[in-house]
């Protein structure tokens, strides 16, 4: 829930994003509890979600809650029968497992733009069927950030009237407090050579993205003190903090090898010591819906 602040406060906005809204229920039930008694201010949605009709009735019921579209194409199954997009898909009809996966398949040529784009519209146009008004876009593992991927992703999002987008603009280092792994840190050099290679199609695409994000090297791990760490390393400009609140998967959920910490995220965004840093520190919690509207330069 957004806290407006004015005068010299309101040069360090904070967009609070959950992802993989509509996933599942617990997921579900846990963004919507971060919205309403903590501080997030925005989630993703997962178009093709077991929870997704619960979370979209909420977000046609709550429209402060900034409801963006986040792009699967890689865990669970397409919008789209399998047998269109095949390239994207196992024998079972399911996305491939995960990044790597994609990813050699990618680069061996074995993946089709053009269903890459037509999975991507239907899951847009699952969400604006259920009445969600969208007002950002990001991905599953980053992947819109592939560069291929990234001009479909902008093109898509333009012509779907969705002017704002996630674009890490990560930390080159760690911060106290953070969970990161040393895997992650390298998972990190990729995304910085593709942020390097995309930034030219960014800037002549009218797609406003925030200056700084948090998040990346704590992924499912956000717990009371990388929050802290995030919170008092809030630069001026505004940024975005990737979370995932949640109530917990059932060691039966295909999501349990995650192994995120989502009770203790959304624990940490819903304490009140969270909510004293964000007032202490001065700090405006704002959306992209309100950061697309901002004047330019």
């Amino acid at each position: 829930m957004r806290v407006p602040l004015t005068g010299a406060a309101a040069g360090r906005r904070l967009i609070v994003n959950a992802d993989d809204f509509g996933l599942t229920k617990p997921i579900t039930e846990g963004v919507i509890e971060a919205f309403e008694r903590g501080i997030l201010t925005s989630a993703s949605f997962v178009a093709t979600g077991e929870a997704f009709d619960r979370a979209a009735q909420y977000a046609a019921n709550h429209p402060d809650l900034d409801s963006g579209i986040h792009l699967m194409i890689v865990q669970g199954h397409p919008a789209l029968p399998p047998e269109q997009v095949p390239s994207l898909v196992n024998g079972d009809g399911r996305f491939l497992p995960g990044y790597a996966e994609f990813m050699a398949r990618y680069l061996a040529g074995g993946v089709k733009d053009e269903e890459v784009e037509a999975e991507w519209l239907a899951q847009i146009a699952t969400l604006r069927g259920a009445g969600v008004r969208m007002t950002h876009l990001d991905s599953v593992q980053m992947l819109h950030l592939v560069p291929g991927l990234f001009r479909i992703a902008l093109r898509i999002a333009r012509a779907n009237g969705i002017m704002a987008m996630r674009f890490p603009r990560v930390p080159n280092i760690l911060k106290r407090g953070e969970k990161g792994t040393v895997r992650r840190s390298l998972e990190f050099l990729p995304l910085r050579l593709m942020e390097q290679s995309n930034l030219p199609y960014l800037n002549s695409s009218g797609i406003r993205t925030p200056d700084r994000f948090f998040g990346f090297h704590s992924a499912g791990h956000v717990d009371q003190m990388a929050l802290r760490s995030v919170l008092f390393g809030v630069p001026a400009g505004t940024s975005e903090l990737m979370c995932h609140p949640g109530r917990g998967e059932p060691p039966s959920s295909p999501y349990a090898s995650w192994e995120y910490e989502w009770e203790a995220e959304l624990e940490a965004l819903t304490s009140p010591e969270t909510r004293r840093i964000v007032e202490s520190q001065g700090i405006e919690l704002t959306t992209f819906s309100e950061m697309a509207s901002l004047p330019v330069g």
